[in-house]
């Protein structure tokens, strides 16, 4: 195989961290052996232009593919290798959680609860946020797993989002809560 194939899924905005990820690729001691298909609407233009100009000014305009907002992602996800979260502000960010599910092994930064449960679940790859240096390191250990290597953090990945994070065990759990909540029964 020629490159390996990463993945970014975000919507195009500051806080999700894309300059991040150029700095980090132009750091990479790899960053001629990757493409990364960067999936989402432009949100901010201004930012988005930004983004750009960095991108050719650390030549990187080979490396990153812009795919805009797409429909298929699930499909996409099953034919990369990796994926990437460079956000420096989330909530969650769920699409954690789909990158786990699909079983790919990633880099991402640790901001929103989704980060950091599965971190503390023992998942390797997180980094703090707005550091391009600590991403290209992780980036690189990434890339510079075998094959196998990088299938079993996937699998790992996998495992941690069925039984930590999948919405029909935890369903019964909320129930469970707001009954008790509102029969006033809070013990």
């Amino acid at each position: 195989k020629e490159a390996l194939i990463g993945v970014f899924v975000g919507g195009l905005r500051r806080e999700k961290g894309l300059e991040v990820l150029i700095e980090a690729l132009s750091q990479s001691k790899f960053r001629s052996k990757v493409k990364i298909l960067v999936i989402g609407a432009i949100q901010d233009d201004a930012y988005f232009r930004l983004c750009e100009e960095k991108m050719m000014q650390f030549g990187l305009g080979e490396t990153l593919v812009f795919l805009g907002r797409r429909t298929d992602v699930p499909r996409i996800l099953k034919s990369v290798d990796f994926a990437v979260i460079p956000s420096i502000s989330e909530s969650g960010p769920l699409v954690l959680i789909e990158y786990m599910a699909a079983g790919l092994p990633f880099v991402a930064t640790k901001v929103g609860a989704i980060s950091l449960r599965a971190e503390e679940l023992g998942l390797p790859g997180f980094v703090p946020p707005n550091n391009p240096s600590a991403f290209a390191e992780a980036l690189d250990e990434l890339i510079g797993l075998s094959e196998a290597e990088r299938a079993d953090r996937g699998n790992m990945g996998q495992e941690i989002a069925f039984e930590h994070f999948d919405i029909r065990k935890k369903m019964p759990q909320w129930y469970d809560v707001y009954t008790r909540v509102f029969r006033g029964n809070t013990s």
